[in-house]
């Protein structure tokens, strides 16, 4: 899906409104994770880890607002490496700041 890329990232968006952010699998664990939204922007700073933040650019704009009004966010890493298909290898919630 991403070839591998850990820069590359899509959302979904599920029949209740919900925002998914998905992302290639990043190296370390997810700890104390948050994302900070830049309104002037339409962009936002996930904070992962202490040594992993990734700056994502060009949320379109309906998926900005929804994001703004929301107080956290599902993150899916996927891994494609090994399969044809990605395989989610990390799945946890953030804070929306």
């Amino acid at each position: 899906m991403f070839n591998n890329n850990q820069n590359l990232f899509d959302f979904l968006v599920n029949n209740d409104g919900e925002i998914l952010l998905l992302l290639s699998q990043r190296d370390g664990e997810p700890k104390n994770s948050y994302i900070s939204l830049n309104e002037k922007e339409n962009s936002a700073l996930l904070f992962r880890n202490d040594d992993d933040e990734l700056l994502l650019k060009d949320i379109p704009k309906d998926i900005f607002n929804g994001l703004s009004v929301s107080e956290s966010l599902l993150i899916c890493e996927l891994d494609s490496k090994k399969k044809k298909e990605s395989e989610i290898t990390q799945a946890y919630e953030v804070d929306i700041k």
